[in-house]
């Protein structure tokens, strides 16, 4: 049986916030298909080959499953569908989930969706795009959603631990993909959603090669553990052998600017603000570049608000949590060094969650 990571009273309070907008917006309800959305909503979480729905309209919440469970989930009444018959997935779950929830949807017409089934498409519907909404709702996280994040975090820090430990020229960016997600999951003891996100070495970023660290080389391992939907994001720069004094600089350079944010950032503050001083702090330092963001949101999307961006104009809130990841690269310093930390938009400034050594290593 699944625990609940997220509380009885966060998933209530985030089902009274979407009821009050869909109050002011004149829907009668919102049927929620994503299996993210769902838990955010329920706490419910299962394997994603299944397909449940969640109905929540101005009085009451519905989640309807393809079988029996007693797994814990928060609302006020559940469903059960045929979803597979000996142990055989049908072809279209969401027609018999559907038919399922008839009852519990007498009457409504005006409905929100997060996505639309084809087996919606048919029954008369008045449809709408629930985006809007999720996205304003899901930008403030309560305490339970930063308490996963910093769960996702902490799987993050076995990975890089492993990764501190093993290093060395010779070792595979094939075993490092899978020693440090195997880390991740043997800390967390449930498999991950997904495991980003660059594993190269001496390169900027990308997918894991059949391909050996070289000795001089930096090796840029940017991991994304994602636990139950949520992310955490978080890089490290690790010099493969000896670092040298270059790098270190280079390395220093990057934590005084995740200083500079952690000193200024607080509700209210200018997310261009932010980017723009990265900017004249990195980009042409001793010759190198800083050619991309200085970070963005994180919770149930990769990227989500605020974008920490020259490009966007979002404004730091209560509530946000978000990465911000510095870098600077060049043929001197074996390609670049980026390093991320993540944090949490508290009343009076920012509270750092992640607390891995920033340091090459060598």
């Amino acid at each position: 049986m699944n625990s609940l990571l997220l509380t009885r009273e966060g998933c209530l309070e985030r089902q009274r916030r979407l009821r009050e907008k869909l109050v002011e917006r004149d829907f009668a309800a919102a049927m929620i298909v994503h299996p993210h959305h769902i838990h955010y909503f329920t706490g419910w979480w299962m394997r994603p080959i299944f397909s449940p729905v969640l109905v929540v309209t101005r009085e009451a919440s519905v989640l309807a499953l393809p079988s029996p469970t007693e797994d814990p989930a928060i609302t006020d009444s559940r469903v059960i569908f045929t979803g597979s018959i000996n142990a055989t997935m049908i072809d279209d779950p969401y027609d018999a989930a559907l038919k399922a929830l008839e009852p519990a949807m007498k009457g409504v017409r005006k409905l929100a969706v997060d996505s639309a089934p084809g087996a919606l498409l048919s029954r008369g519907f008045e449809l709408s795009d629930l985006g809007p909404i999720l996205r304003s709702l899901k930008r403030t996280k309560l305490p339970d959603e930063v308490e996963i994040i910093r769960k996702a975090i902490k799987g993050t820090a076995e990975s890089y631990a492993w990764m501190r430990e093993n290093l060395g020229p010779g070792v595979n960016e094939l075993d490092v993909y899978a020693q440090t997600q195997a880390a991740a999951v043997r800390c967390l003891a449930e498999p991950l959603g997904e495991f980003g996100n660059d594993f190269t070495c001496g390169d900027g970023g990308g997918a894991p090669r059949d391909r050996a660290a070289r000795a001089g080389e930096l090796y840029i391992l940017d991991l994304s553990v994602v636990l139950r939907g949520y992310s955490s994001d978080l890089c490290r720069t690790f010099a493969v052998s000896e670092s040298t004094d270059i790098q270190r600089d280079g390395a220093r350079r990057c934590a005084e600017v995740l200083e500079h944010v952690e000193a200024n950032a607080r509700p209210g503050v200018r997310c261009r603000a932010l980017h723009e001083v990265a900017i004249r702090m990195l980009d042409g330092y001793k010759g190198f570049s800083f050619g991309h963001h200085l970070g963005h949101g994180i919770g149930l999307c990769p990227h989500e608000s605020p974008r920490l961006n020259k490009a966007w104009d979002d404004t730091l809130q209560e509530g946000d949590v978000f990465t911000c990841e510095p870098g600077m690269y060049g043929d001197a310093l074996g390609t670049g060094i980026r390093i991320e930390d993540d944090y949490l938009v508290t009343a009076s400034g920012v509270e750092r969650l992640s607390a891995i050594d920033r340091s090459l290593g060598r």
